[in-house]
């Protein structure tokens, strides 16, 4: 079967532009073949470096959206042809707000809302803590300093949520996505009029809310004809976390993840209705209804990683496994080094934007590799701490998979097994939000008959992981140390942001 390659470029013009520019002005004629390997993640034999260099440019200046069918299927007979899902983050769209140092300058809102509103009594309402990011804090910073765009402004969207207008027509969000807001009431699945009101917000601003298994439309016959899809075929959407957990098929209580991404995500499937009364979980909706969905984070995971060798040892050329290489030579515990991952404060379980990360124990005897494996095992210990929250809460964890980019690489999948004492399966399915959107979408429409079927056939069991006895008793007074430290920290940090 033939497989066409059909897109969506989100600045055409500027696209065009680029392009041509690179052909007369770089002489460059390879442009159009590296970008399309590039946006398909195809080989391709022209070892022409600048042509991959403005190719590259042109993908990222462009935001070019791919979508990948198969010209020969039947979608009257086909059921994967027969509806669409889209996925996606929660920033509302068009709002990044960062200074000179790409930092959010977001704390004064989240200050405000929590002094407005209440820490208990915001937390009891949306079931998360609020942090920097969120699109609450976003849309008063706003407010307060672009009152002209504010002004503007008739409704707020996420991502997704946009994509779905554009594909349907209908702009309007569902709990997933909504309850990660800051501003969504967990119990009434609805925006709630307390905060809103606490705040000064108009409820206009926000979108209709309808349940996840519910589709927003029908697609457009004008977005059908170009994809090459059937018109009017339903269009679901999710929430990059309900959709993560579809793609990996965790859909029954005890049932958990591990991401290991830019920031650390550790997701538990557990029972509806729960609240971590100190404070320190996300709540998240789970797109199978009846199901409870519950997220600790770290906010530096591989970032921390990436940090050191680019901007610590500025090595932007050695490959990460080349990078990794020697590092399962340094026994562990570092030789007694302890990082703490705070690069941009952390989440889990402290929630403290102002928290600082750092190194202790370092010595003249201690060298590159130390560190590099110190972080790991840093960040490893981040995610012990989410690990303490589930089991003080008394939620099970029978099975837990490692994904994201970290457990790719098998000093990571180790070190990881080993801090938490646990077995670990690595995932074997690739981009499991995409995946997962693709599963709801077939299965929504049914009321998920035959999901755990279709899970037994399709989705194959990885490699498992199990820790290192020897290394389980190393690591547990190191990371009582480190807790200890973190703590202290986090102390030191609630103190400052007192005094200011």
């Amino acid at each position: 079967m033939k497989n066409v390659i059909k897109e969506v470029k989100n600045n055409r013009a500027e696209a065009e532009v680029l392009i041509e520019y690179a052909k007369t002005e770089c002489n460059v004629k390879n442009v159009l073949p590296v970008l399309d390997a590039i946006l398909t993640n195809k080989p391709t034999n022209t070892l022409d470096r600048q042509s991959w260099e403005i190719a590259q440019f042109i993908a990222d200046k462009t935001s070019y959206i791919y979508v990948e069918i198969d010209a020969d299927v039947n979608f009257e007979n086909d059921e994967w042809g027969r509806s669409v899902a889209v996925s996606g983050g929660t920033t509302p769209t068009g709002i990044t707000i960062q200074n000179k140092n790409n930092l959010m300058i977001l704390r004064q809102e989240v200050d405000d809302i929590l002094e407005t509103v209440g820490h208990n009594q915001l937390y009891r309402i949306t079931g998360n803590p609020v942090f920097n990011g969120f699109l609450l804090p976003s849309l008063l910073w706003v407010k307060r300093n672009e009152p002209r765009v504010f002004g503007m402004t008739s409704v707020v969207s996420s991502p997704k949520d946009f994509l779905a207008l554009q594909l349907t027509g209908k702009l309007r969000t569902e709990p997933t996505d909504a309850l990660a807001t800051g501003a969504f009431d967990r119990v009434a699945n609805d925006w709630s009029s307390l905060v809103l009101e606490a705040v000064g917000l108009e409820r206009s601003l926000f979108p209709e809310v309808a349940p996840t298994s519910q589709p927003y439309g029908g697609l457009l016959p004008e977005v059908a004809k170009r994809f090459g899809l059937p018109a009017g075929i339903p269009v679901y959407g999710g929430s990059d976390q309900a959709m993560g957990a579809m793609g990996l098929g965790l859909v029954k209580p005890g049932q958990a993840m591990v991401a290991l991404a830019t920031g650390g995500q550790f997701v538990v499937i557990g029972e509806p209705g729960l609240i971590d009364n100190r404070r320190r979980l996300h709540t998240l909706s789970h797109g199978v209804e009846k199901t409870g969905m519950y997220m600790a984070a770290t906010l530096s995971a591989a970032l921390s990683m990436r940090w050191f060798k680019e901007e610590v040892i500025q090595d932007t050329k050695t490959s990460y496994p080349d990078f990794y290489y020697g590092i399962q030579d340094i026994p562990a515990g570092s030789d007694g080094v302890i990082f703490h991952p705070y690069l941009a404060g952390e989440r889990t379980p402290y929630f403290n934007s102002a928290l600082r990360g750092g190194f202790s124990g370092l010595s003249v005897a201690h060298n590159q590799k130390h560190l590099q494996r110190a972080i790991i095992e840093g960040v490893s210990f981040s995610m012990k701490q989410c690990l303490h929250v589930f089991e003080q809460m008394n939620m099970p964890i029978r099975s837990i998979i490692l994904t994201g980019g970290g457990a790719k690489n098998p000093i990571w999948q180790q070190i990881m097994a080993d801090v938490l004492n646990r077995s670990m399966e690595i995932s074997t399915v690739t981009d499991h939000s995409p995946f997962g959107a693709a599963v709801f979408a077939k299965f929504a429409p049914k009321k998920f008959v035959g999901l755990s079927s279709f899970y037994k056939s399709v989705i194959n069991k990885g490699e498992e992981i199990k820790p290192n006895p020897a290394s389980v008793k190393i690591y547990e007074p190191i990371f009582e140390e480190y807790v200890s430290i973190a703590d202290a920290k986090h102390r030191r940090a609630r103190r400052k942001q007192r005094h200011k």
